[in-house]
């Protein structure tokens, strides 16, 4: 009898050390799972930004071109573009891009853009404003020389 409770004891004991054993297994698992995921959703996260700071950054570039190629005045040495802004529900108000060139305030320009392709239809340019629309388009002008930065309002 004394060997049978013996068995007993060591067998419960055995099958918490065994059960405790697993628990802790799998707790690890879990929390290594966890920590995969997180890791692989900062990582997507950070991708994502890199993306749309690039799609940003070709956007200025476009933008500021265009202003080269299609404003007249004195020289572009540097252009300061706003980020894109739809206006109404999804842009139903029409889309627009606010420029800056020559870090002057009244060199500040409110393009109205087609959403698709950024190309400026129309604008507003302050009244005191160096700059105007020219007759046509100078396709020989690039942005060699020209910062072209992003335009954070303060």
């Amino acid at each position: 009898m004394k060997k049978k409770n013996i068995l007993i004891v060591v067998g419960i004991i055995l099958g918490i050390s065994a059960a405790t054993f697993i628990s802790v297994k799998v707790n690890q698992k879990i929390r290594e799972v966890r920590v995969e995921r997180a890791e692989k959703m900062e990582k997507e996260r950070k991708e994502e930004k890199i993306k749309k700071e690039e799609k940003a950054e070709k956007e200025r570039r476009r933008i500021a071109l265009w202003c080269v190629q299609n404003l007249e005045g004195p020289k572009i040495k540097e252009i300061k573009v706003g980020p894109v802004t739809k206006l109404g529900i999804a842009g139903t108000g029409g889309t627009s891009i606010d420029v800056e060139i020559n870090n002057m305030k009244k060199n500040s320009i409110s393009f109205i853009v087609d959403s698709e392709d950024l190309v400026p239809k129309a604008g507003t340019f302050d009244p005191h404003s160096e700059y105007d629309f020219t007759k046509k388009t100078d396709k020989s002008k690039n942005l060699k020389g020209i910062k072209v930065e992003e335009w954070k309002e303060n």
